[in-house]
């Protein structure tokens, strides 16, 4: 009876770290996890030197598809991105949900060159994946932002925002694009906010 308790206690503590770790809607690890293993990925950055790169991906005009066909519709586009997303990455790579309908996709041993590589067949994916409703054939779009880590950032969080503000200048010079956080010009110093 005892190995049967610890074997039903083994299940629900891996139940309860899957339920701490995963988005319920995508099946992707939330944003949390992804921060943890992020920081895991920047330190390894750190002290190796090696190429890191970051993808942030935002759902173009979502809230227009929920309030248009509804959120079940909203519920369905994003898992049909988290898949799209899940499928295209590499063993070594780190997909999230990190928010509402934004992903992120953190690209280990990747420099910005190869992150725009894997950036543009993400875009192009999404955009060519049949979104079938009764009756209506939705087309789905995603604005991206990159962003590659260098010595000069602070910290993970920096090469976050990066992303974050490459994403926006996708989604305000025209959506269904993908722009990177131009590189710091030399002699650049960094200031402590960053």
């Amino acid at each position: 009876e005892a190995v049967h308790e610890r074997s039903r206690s083994d299940a629900a503590a891996a139940d309860l770290e899957k339920l701490a770790t995963t988005d319920g809607m995508t099946g992707l690890i939330n944003r949390r996890h992804f921060e943890v293993l992020a920081r895991a990925e920047w330190a390894r950055f750190q002290r190796y030197g090696r190429p890191l790169s970051l993808l942030v991906l935002d759902i173009d005009k979502f809230k227009s598809i929920n309030d248009r066909f509804g959120h079940d519709t909203g519920d369905l586009v994003l898992k049909a991105v988290a898949e799209i997303c899940n499928t295209t990455r590499r063993t070594t790579d780190v997909v999230a949900r990190i928010g509402g309908e934004e992903f992120a996709m953190l690209l280990p041993e990747t420099n910005e060159a190869a992150a725009e590589i894997a950036a543009e067949r993400l875009r192009k994916a999404i955009e060519d994946h049949p979104h079938v409703l009764p009756d209506v054939e939705l087309t789905v779009t995603a604005s991206i932002g990159i962003a590659g880590a260098t010595l000069a950032m602070a910290a993970f969080e920096v090469m976050l925002k990066r992303a974050d503000e490459a994403l926006y200048d996708a989604k305000r010079t025209g959506r269904n694009r993908i722009v990177t956080t131009p590189r710091p010009v030399a002699g650049h110093i960094p200031i402590a906010a960053e």
